[in-house]
């Protein structure tokens, strides 16, 4: 209040005078309220009913003011008046709280109290401390349960299932060991909630993976050999880590459960050494014991020799073999007295016999050497009967009527009629000095032979038809 120049701004009473006349003032100034620092509760988490008690902290009340209470807003529902008050919700409230007087109320503060009921408790979700929920056989894991715990409950932990068996562990985390895959559940048990609904977790155990089963691979003859395949059964979340000879190069695929080797360079070294190709199983929990599979750098023994079991004698018979993995030549050995005509370092072999039986054998080689000769025994029969001196070729012989040549005499094409044979046969044609002038395979059960003298010299040559059981000599004229 200002009069003649003078402000007053504190409460009482003024006396002015103005020329003749004296004016009295009852002078009332008003104070404003502080706004509250913070609004608080007894308890923020009640079951519906219960009573809270609900309390101011900080600010100052002005002039004719109190502390007032409201519901749903600040200054919506008011639902008391005092520093402190007591309210009984039945839903999840927040309150606020401010001071009003006789000048502006100040701004609210506020504090939310959280009424639980059983539709609001129980487990949202679980987590771990472990990457996929996933442990190692024998190790730990750390499970947490999110989630409003109801008031006067406790959580509980089951493995045979929602509240099935009897209750593994209890609190909000739990530490446990187990060493099969295993699934835990949770709940809520007890207070105002009850038995809640449950959360679960599968937590899955890996063990130390066991050595492959069988490798599978080439096992002889790899000396020289490139892209050779070697192999196990691929398991989930498994890597492999492969050994070789020295020398031997893994070309592709380690770590996978298949690799390619090349068994060239220095492998030769190695020709006489125990070898294997070995595999370990490994993941995150460890490494198998190592798989192996014996190599052997040699070819493998030749297992059998085809051709006939008897052979006449001094006749010309064909023997053969399968060819051998890694196998660079075949050594062939024949009886005294026999002779190998050709063939030799090959699969495949003409051989002259001699006048007794005998064994003949053959070698795979490589450049680490073999791993032995096969033999096979062979018997000589009569059969034609031949003068010991070659040069002759003497017919002493069988007759069978029904081998013939025709036309003989002929100008150089003739044709062979034979009797029906089971196995490949041989026909050789030699001049009448002893050389050999060709030579022709006939397969089983052949009848007529084409034979064709046109560019060979007029004169007397000798064919001779060699079966496993019979050989004839017959003399063709070339006009």
């Amino acid at each position: 209040w200002s009069v003649n120049g003078q402000t007053y701004t504190q409460t009482g009473t003024y006396t002015s005078v103005n020329g003749c006349r004296t004016d009295n003032l009852n002078l009332t100034i008003n104070s404003n309220s502080v706004a509250p620092v913070s609004a608080s509760a007894s308890s923020t988490s009640i079951t519906a009913g219960t009573s809270v008690t609900l309390s101011v902290s900080g600010g100052t009340l002005g002039t004719g003011a109190s502390w007032k209470w409201y519901s749903g807003s600040c200054g919506n529902t008011l639902v008391g008046t005092g520093a402190s008050i007591s309210v009984s919700p039945t839903s999840t409230t927040t309150y606020f709280v401010r001071a009003e007087g006789l000048c502006s109320p100040t701004v609210c503060a506020s504090v939310a109290v959280n009424v639980q009921t059983s539709t609001t408790c129980g487990p949202t979700g679980i987590t771990s401390n472990r990457a996929m929920n996933t442990i190692c056989k024998g190790t730990s894991i750390t499970l947490s349960v999110q989630g409003v715990l109801g008031t006067g409950g406790s959580w509980k932990w089951y493995t045979g299932g929602c509240g099935i068996g009897s209750v593994c562990a209890s609190g909000s985390s739990i530490t446990v060991t187990t060493s099969a895959n295993t699934t835990y559940y949770v709940r809520s048990v007890g207070g105002v909630c009850g038995n809640t609904q449950c959360a679960s977790i599968n937590v899955f155990v890996n063990n130390v993976p066991s050595a492959p089963v069988s490798l599978s691979g080439p096992t002889t003859g790899l000396c020289g050999v490139t892209s050779a395949q070697y192999s196990v059964a691929q398991v989930s979340g498994v890597t492999y880590t492969w050994s070789v000879p020295a020398g031997a190069v893994i070309t592709s695929g380690q770590g996978t459960n298949a690799i390619t080797v090349n068994f060239t360079g220095a492998i030769s070294s190695n020709c006489s050494s125990t070898n294997s190709i070995s595999v370990i199983a490994s993941n995150s929990c460890g490494s198998s014991t190592a798989k192996k599979l014996s190599i052997n750098l040699k070819p493998a023994k030749v297992s059998s020799i085809t051709g006939g079991a008897t052979a006449c004698k001094l006749a010309v018979v064909s023997y053969s073999v399968n060819p051998i993995a890694g196998a660079a030549s075949y050594t062939w050995t024949v009886p005294s007295g026999w002779i190998i005509q050709s063939g030799q370092g090959t699969t495949n072999v003409t051989i002259k016999t001699g006048t007794c039986s005998g064994s003949i054998g053959v070698t795979a080689n490589s450049i680490c050497g073999n791993n032995g000769c096969f033999t096979k025994s062979i018997t000589i029969t009569s059969c034609a009967r031949y003068a010991e001196d070659n040069s002759t070729l003497e017919e002493e012989s069988i007759a069978l009527d029904n081998i013939s040549i025709y036309p003989n005499p002929g100008m150089g094409e003739y044709t062979l009629v034979t009797p029906v044979h089971d196995e490949q046969a041989l026909v050789s044609i030699y001049a009448m000095d002893g050389r050999l002038i060709n030579t022709l395979i006939i397969p089983a059960q052949s009848k007529n032979v084409k034979i064709d003298l046109t560019d060979k010299a007029i004169g007397i040559y000798l064919v001779r038809f060699v079966s496993s059981n019979l050989s004839q000599d017959i003399r063709v004229i070339k006009q």
